[in-house]
């Protein structure tokens, strides 16, 4: 499910303290976006003669996840009370991005010595991983009433990788 936010409107903003007030704004929690394929293959061969029947098969799945949560970008500000909120001076603010470096002129940036990084960080995802999984089963009718089975099954989960090696926990 994707969930996004208005290109027009507000940052979340928060006003907390004697005079409270409910958050207002888009979320810092959006956009963001999400595209999941699964491609799976699996078969059976099954064999059956006189009081024995024996099945074996596997299946293999590829999982791939493109997703993008962009938090922050659209960045949040905290005002303890009215009276900050109104002076627009926020008691606490986070974004993405360091807010500093927009007061400046890039060429100022750069004779500062201060890192002006002018872009969002790039939060796109591309997550893949593989499941496999073999089983082996036999069947074998000993007596009219009394069948015995006997068979196991492996599954193997792949641990997710990034194709950009961007993973972490």
């Amino acid at each position: 499910m994707d969930f996004l936010a208005d290109p027009n409107s507000l940052p979340e903003i928060f006003v907390v303290g004697p005079a409270e007030i409910n958050p207002f704004g888009a979320s810092a929690d959006v956009p963001q976006l999400f595209t999941e394929h699964t491609f799976q293959y699996e078969d059976t061969l099954s064999i059956n003669w006189e009081s024995r029947g024996l099945q074996m098969g596997g299946e293999s799945r590829r999982n791939i996840e493109n997703s993008v949560f962009d938090v922050s970008t659209r960045g949040s500000f905290y005002f303890y009370g009215l009276g900050e909120f109104v002076l627009d001076e926020p008691t606490f603010q986070f974004s993405a991005f360091d807010p500093e470096a927009l007061a400046e002129s890039p060429s100022e940036c750069v004779q500062s010595g201060f890192n002006c990084n002018w872009e969002f960080p790039d939060m796109h995802r591309r997550f893949r991983n593989w499941e496999l999984g073999f089983f082996l089963s036999d069947d074998w009718k000993i007596a009219p009433r009394f069948t015995l089975n006997c068979g196991f099954r492996y599954d193997l989960y792949g641990a997710p990788t990034e194709i950009q090696d961007r993973l972490s926990n």
